[in-house]
């Protein structure tokens, strides 16, 4: 095919995907009935044109968060709440513009090619991994001493959200201590490939688990997940990310149970109402708040570092509205740059494709399997959490984003140092 055709070609896949992408947007709005049914085609049309294809993929998980847990999630809240088209608006237009930015730099994408790399195997590791089980060794530590300090364990107590909330503050160094300590275990398997690190990682996550907060150890555990796939060059198709969806709804309905959200309830709406809890919080903020904070919120949980009392962006937010819930609300990426912009959130669609777009051309220029494991991590990671503010918000993760680029940085920083060998 001559270039000419090329570029003809092209042209017309992006105005068709654009004239759909309108469709999406506008025609959605006329009724549930209506929004179901373009949802499917969307949902169908981001398999054809390779963004549902990988999930190692940044764009391609983000737009698998997003599916899940806004569009599936609003599909409930408007069958058990009525339908709203402002609502329904403001997210089919959001995934839309998202994509439509997406498949146009999907086809920049398609022309990079992988460089050669130096084989990373090859480097030494000692400095490394003596400073991975420092931080394994301190992180466990910490959490006995945190256990110790509070003198329950959450999860196990039936503490409401506040009181897990409460459990925290005071305390978020020894947490984030364990946090580090889920990353080196993480680090070392990446590069060992060694069982007993398997056994740490499960050990730490268990330890954080008793906090309470699913969603943490859900989102470490598809961190560690994706990361395997990458270092091993193996696509993360769907076959996977079914498996691993059935075993997350296993593991949800679990904690949940645990932490008494059931009782009467039966575990199919139960896990509706978790997936579609978010969506609920944003139509909600969108009717009662007007006081935007023009990205203030992205820094609350930074005061988090400062002496005295303090809340986090979550329990704020759910004093900003007149909501009957004593823990936090996590509003959506929708609602969360709802509060900072107002209706200006739809367009910042564009900068989060463009910083996707980075996060996946920085992968695709070297080969996998032959990255520094804890490059990958460090990817991988920022990648992950991006998705998951899709549940909470940007506001919600910039402290733990910030915090864990910090250390991974460090780890890589260490990974480049080698021990002279002895010459004899």
């Amino acid at each position: 095919m001559s270039t000419n055709s090329r570029v003809a070609l092209n042209g017309l896949k992006v105005i068709s995907f654009f004239i759909l992408s309108l469709l999406y947007c506008f025609v959605s709005t006329v009724g549930l009935e209506l929004y179901v049914f373009l949802s499917i085609c969307y949902f169908i049309l981001l398999l054809l044109v390779g963004l549902l294809n990988d999930f190692r993929k940044s764009t391609c998980l983000f737009n698998a968060f997003f599916l899940v847990f806004v569009v599936g999630g609003s599909i409930f809240h408007f069958s058990v709440r009525g339908f709203d088209e402002t609502i329904a608006f403001f997210i089919a237009s959001f995934f839309a513009l998202l994509n439509f930015s997406n498949y146009l730099f999907g086809i920049k994408l398609s022309n990079v090619n992988s460089v050669e790399q130096t084989d990373w195997k090859s480097r030494r590791t000692i400095i490394l991994n003596a400073s991975c089980y420092f931080f394994i060794i301190l992180g466990i530590l910490f959490a006995v001493l945190f256990y110790l300090k509070i003198g329950y364990i959450p999860l196990l107590s039936g503490a409401s959200p506040k009181e897990r909330i409460e459990a925290m503050q005071g305390n978020g160094f020894y947490l984030q201590m364990l946090r580090f300590s889920i990353y080196a275990s993480m680090i070392v398997y990446l590069v060992t490939k060694k069982r007993v690190s398997l056994i740490l990682f499960a050990l730490t996550e268990l330890l954080l688990l008793g906090v309470g907060f699913r969603g943490t150890v859900a989102q470490n555990i598809i961190i560690f997940l994706i990361s395997v796939f990458f270092v091993k060059g193996k696509a993360l198709t769907w076959k996977y990310a079914v498996v691993w969806s059935l075993l997350g709804i296993i593991f949800i309905m679990i904690v949940a149970n645990a932490r008494g959200e059931i009782g009467d309830l039966t575990i199919a709406y139960s896990l509706l109402h978790t997936l579609s809890v978010s969506v609920s919080n944003f139509a909600f903020i969108y009717t009662h708040f007007n006081d935007f904070q023009y990205g203030g919120t992205f820094f609350y949980n930074f005061m988090m570092f400062v002496p005295g009392p303090n809340i986090d962006y979550t329990q704020w937010l759910a004093q900003q509205v007149p909501i009957n819930f004593e823990g936090g609300i996590t509003p959506t990426i929708l609602g969360d740059l709802y509060v900072n912009f107002g209706l200006f959130f739809v367009a910042f669609s564009v900068p989060i494709s463009i910083l996707l777009y980075g996060i996946d051309k920085e992968l695709i220029l070297s080969k996998y399997s032959s990255l520094n494991p804890v490059k990958v991590l460090l990817i991988v990671n920022i990648s992950v959490l991006l998705s998951r503010s899709i549940t909470g918000g940007f506001s919600n993760q910039s402290l733990n984003i910030v915090l864990t680029t910090v250390f991974l940085s460090a780890m890589l920083v260490v990974s480049k140092l080698k021990i002279k060998s002895r010459v004899s």
